[in-house]
């Protein structure tokens, strides 16, 4: 347990300012609700004292009732907005780190897949950690404990035996709820390993899907793929009848006490009648505290074990940066890019192979390459992405800023299927420039790629979605052409343009090849025609 309490204490530390918001939040939830919980129960015990009693007017004493409850609901509302709002940045925190670490790790180290690191961003941190900070300790752990302590003062006043079997009753089923906490944590534990391999079968058959097409292992592919889901799906049904059980508990201590309480009353006549009501109201406040520690231990259990894959995943993915931290920064305007007999393999497979290529300012350098020839490749090992098995990539005639934050600064790729998020076409472009964009930028910009008409405030959906390919297209050249990375890595840039937005945007890319060192893939005559510099990439290697 001191284990888990350490990890739990790394999650705090992370952002206490949030972590307490969080709590506030839950705290502002929890009390008002059981603040009209006691309210409507003593009413409801009032009346039932009083209903021979004509002198008393109910109606005056309901509508203060219902007045109170309704301004109760205001913190209540707004506390589970404040808790949801908190656990939400908490989560993003956590998976922000995840995918900064693995941007800044070395490419080289393997010890950490992208697979591996996806999961934990979109299961562990997402899901797992932000239940947790939402529901798990706000909403699980500090809200029986608020609401139980007071229903148990509650209960003291009226009756202390009421109370001391209350406490009993609760401490016995938490006992027995405490004994299935290694078997919550086992199938948990399992359950993501699980997950992780049924993640690693599903993309190695994404990846391998010719092969699998060409040598008829579909069925085999199938089989592996249905007993991983068979194996997944019996541990979740095993997980899920354990916590039926543990719910199932607490509802017999009430059954319980419900039935000690009406007895009581029976049997002291000057226990007055209405309290039954007050008490069995209170007493499931009671009993959710103390049959409540086992599943507080469980979720505490369970948040750990997904935190530590967290942590462990960001600090081996961190080990790997330390040497890439300390690496020189090329601080100089990158003038010139040359790639130097460079090979690169995927297994056994080669993909390039003595390739060499050279690019500067003032030249529009053009790379044919047929789909399938390894251009993709090429690009990543340039921006250092991927890690070419020999050779070198020289700036301006010297070895290349080794630290992969530095390269990113001087290099930008834009290929075929841009990379565009929700928000505005200015947004998009302003988010490539880096800084806000003025409208006479943004005016220049539409009309060297010929999109003299387009409205900068128009919204696209993810992806560019509700956008032409031809439109997607233009929105990634007008980004290039503000960017301010040195190295400009065009795949196929006017693909999708008609000829004579193609000409424009030729006539732009020419002005710009003064200020930026600019390599083109492309099959279109008008710019293959007009490189200053011409390559070909076939069967593996340049010429």
């Amino acid at each position: 347990m001191n284990k888990t309490w350490k990890t739990i204490g790394l999650l705090i530390k992370e952002s206490p300012k949030y972590w307490n918001l969080s709590i506030l939040g839950a705290i502002l939830a929890s009390l008002p609700w059981f603040a009209s919980a006691w309210i409507v129960s003593w009413f409801l015990a009032r009346a039932i004292d009083r209903v021979n009693d004509w002198a008393w007017d109910p109606l005056s004493t309901f509508v203060l009732v219902l007045f109170v409850i309704v301004c109760l609901r205001v913190p209540v509302v707004y506390g589970y907005r404040l808790n949801s709002w908190a656990a939400e940045k908490l989560s993003a925190r956590f998976q922000w780190k995840l995918l900064c670490a693995w941007n800044r790790r070395d490419p080289s180290a393997s010890f950490v897949s992208f697979d591996e690191t996806l999961t934990r961003i979109l299961n562990d941190c997402a899901q797992s950690l932000s239940e947790f900070f939402f529901q798990g300790f706000g909403l699980k752990i500090l809200e029986p404990v608020l609401t139980g302590m007071s229903a148990l003062a509650v209960l003291w006043i009226l009756q202390w035996k009421i109370a001391l079997l209350s406490i009993g009753l609760g401490l016995v089923l938490s006992l027995f709820t405490i004994r299935f906490t290694k078997t919550i944590e086992d199938l948990h534990a399992a359950l993501q390993t699980k997950n992780d391999h049924l993640n690693q079968v599903f993309n190695d058959n994404l990846a391998n899907m010719e092969t699998i097409r060409t040598m008829d292992l579909k069925s085999l592919k199938l089989d592996q793929f249905d007993r991983c889901c068979f194996q997944i799906r019996t541990m979740a049904d095993q997980l899920a009848k354990t916590e039926v059980l543990l719910k199932t508990l607490p509802r017999l201590g009430e059954l319980i006490l419900i039935v000690f309480t009406l007895r009581f009353s029976v049997l002291d006549p000057a226990f007055p009648v209405g309290n039954v009501v007050l008490a069995v109201s209170m007493q499931t406040f009671v009993n959710n505290l103390f049959a409540g520690f086992g599943t507080m231990h469980n979720e505490l259990a369970k948040t750990a074990i997904h935190a530590r894959r967290v942590l462990d995943t960001i600090s081996q993915l961190n080990g790997a940066e330390r040497k890439e931290d300390k690496a020189a920064s090329f601080q100089e305007l990158v003038t010139s890019l040359k790639v130097e007999h460079i090979d690169f393999s995927y297994g056994n497979q080669p993909i390039l192979q003595d390739v060499c290529l050279f690019a500067k300012q003032g030249e529009l350098t053009v790379l044919k390459a047929p789909s399938g020839s390894g251009k993709s490749t090429l690009f990543d090992v340039i921006q250092g992405w991927k890690r070419a098995e020999h050779g070198t990539i020289m700036w301006n005639g010297k070895q290349r800023g080794s630290g992969l934050f530095d390269t990113r600064k001087k290099i930008r790729l834009f290929g075929q299927d841009p990379v565009l998020f929700r928000g505005t076409i200015r947004e998009n472009i302003e988010l490539a420039a880096s800084r806000p964009l003025n409208e006479e930028e943004l005016k220049k910009a539409a009309k060297s790629v010929g999109w003299n008409e387009c409205e900068m405030d128009t919204m696209i959906e993810e992806g560019g979605s509700n956008l032409s390919g031809g439109q997607r297209q233009k929105i990634a050249l007008m980004q290039a052409l503000v960017c301010d990375a040195n190295i400009l890595l065009l795949d196929e840039p006017t693909s999708a343009l008609d000829q004579k937005s193609e000409e424009t945007v030729y006539e732009a890319l020419n002005k710009l090849k003064q200020k930026k060192v600019i390599v083109i893939t492309t099959h279109r005559p008008l710019l293959i025609n007009n490189a200053d510099r011409l390559y070909a990439l076939h069967n593996k290697k340049m010429c």
